[in-house]
């Protein structure tokens, strides 16, 4: 029978032993784990059918704003808001917005589509062509992700008025180029030649006017 003394000693050494193979091991890979935190909600059951239900939902707290935030509007199948998030916030004539970011929650609010939807503190709501860049980017990477954009909406002033991609026909279609044959796939250079200009200066891949 062991001592208590002993039996001490067991664990210390295992514990010891567990200590000195972790510290050792140079293959270690650390678990990480993505979780939706919600926020104070701001959202309603009332479906969104139109860019006017979007600017009536979340306009008026983006006007308020003395700098430019990119925010995205999740909807059910049904229009109804899932939930909203502001993905970017810039200066008072440029904000950062990387689909990339644009997309983490909607994906994990299992949206069925979203709007895009962003705001111009000097209440110019004229579109820029970043504006229109950053669209065309979303519509293209949110129809291969099956979450498609819905609206691309300008809000601005004291939220009277606003400017609709969709209203305005001005909402691009998604560029689709399927090729069956690896051996016939061709890189148009207009396509880098987009990224680059989108990318150009220090607001990376950002809606600057």
């Amino acid at each position: 029978m062991k001592s208590k003394t002993n039996d001490n000693n067991d664990v210390n050494t295992v514990m010891s032993d567990e200590k000195s193979v972790s510290e050792n091991n140079e293959y270690k890979l650390n678990v990480v784990a993505i979780r939706l935190v919600k926020d104070a909600p701001i959202m309603s059951g009332h479906p969104i059918k139109s860019p006017e239900d979007a600017v009536e939902l979340i306009g008026k707290e983006l006007c308020e704003l003395d700098r430019e935030v990119v925010c995205i509007l999740h909807m059910k199948a049904n229009g109804k808001p899932i939930s909203c998030t502001f993905a970017s916030m810039g200066a008072i004539d440029s904000s950062i917005a990387h689909p990339r970011e644009l997309l983490k929650a909607a994906i994990l609010s299992n949206s069925a589509s979203m709007i895009l939807i962003h705001n111009h503190p000097s209440g110019d709501l004229q579109c820029s062509e970043q504006d229109t860049m950053l669209t065309q980017r979303m519509i293209d990477i949110c129809d291969l992700v099956g979450i498609p954009l819905l609206d691309s909406v300008i809000v601005g002033g004291d939220n009277r008025e606003y400017f609709s991609y969709k209203e305005k026909d001005m909402l691009p279609m998604p560029r689709r180029n399927i090729c069956v044959d690896y051996q016939n796939v061709e890189f148009k250079i207009p396509v880098a030649a987009e990224i680059s200009s989108y990318l150009d200066g220090n607001e990376k891949g950002g809606i600057k006017r």
